[in-house]
């Protein structure tokens, strides 16, 4: 019964917190050789980037359950973003991150094939999407998270939910550019404090009140 009571609570909340945690352990920098040299390293980016990929979708969720009382064209334009957001993101770091992870695995059990030039390229290659049409799928991936976090907090702010959460928000979604550390686990820090105020003091530090508080004070006059 607790679940059930609690379970959107607990993605909104949990799921930004265990993003922005599992970014620590991202590099900012990737080197080609570092990682085929490193057995460490290339596991560590490896299970990262699959861990990372259930996160994102339910990222999305965690904006979808935030913004279900906010009802307006900011809360809609949100949505529809978070659709692309969840497609196109996961298909950029599935290529860029663990097809990336596999290439540097195979590497590991052919160390003569890690030496080359071709194979160099080749993870330059799916790191950057250098493929017809990669480029979009980079820009709608960034483009659509920008568009979805920036109407959420402008949906958010109409609503008259606590004005200092929703800033936290707005301020989350702008530095999440890169999920790599520190840009994405400062996001998503950021973005769980904002959250938590929105749930738990949803009308402090804002001049609208409660609606419910405000139908008391007017019974009493």
């Amino acid at each position: 019964m607790v679940f059930k009571k609690y379970w959107k609570l607990m993605i909104m909340i949990g799921v930004p917190f265990l993003l922005g945690t599992l970014e620590i352990w991202h590099p900012h920098h990737v080197d080609f050789n570092d990682m085929v040299s490193s057995n460490e390293k290339a596991n560590r980016w490896l299970t990262i980037h699959l861990l990372q990929l259930p996160l994102f979708g339910l990222l999305a969720l965690s904006i979808l359950f935030l913004l279900e009382k906010a009802r307006n064209a900011a809360s809609f334009i949100s949505k529809i973003a978070l659709c692309f957001f969840v497609v196109y993101y996961t298909a950029l770091d599935s290529v860029a991150g663990i097809s990336t992870g596999i290439l540097f695995n195979f590497l590991k059990s052919n160390p003569d094939l890690a030496q080359t030039e071709a194979m160099n390229q080749l993870f330059l290659s799916l790191f950057h999407i250098q493929v017809p049409g990669g480029t979009m799928i980079v820009k709608i991936a960034v483009v659509s998270w920008l568009v979805a976090g920036i109407s959420a907090t402008i949906a958010l702010y109409i609503k008259g939910y606590n004005r200092v959460g929703v800033i936290l928000i707005g301020i989350a979604t702008i530095v999440f550019q890169s999920h790599a550390y520190p840009n994405g686990t400062i996001a998503m820090y950021l973005l769980t404090i904002g959250i938590i105020m929105i749930q738990f003091f949803p009308w402090h530090f804002t001049e609208v009140k409660n609606p419910s508080t405000i139908r008391k004070k007017l019974e009493i006059k």
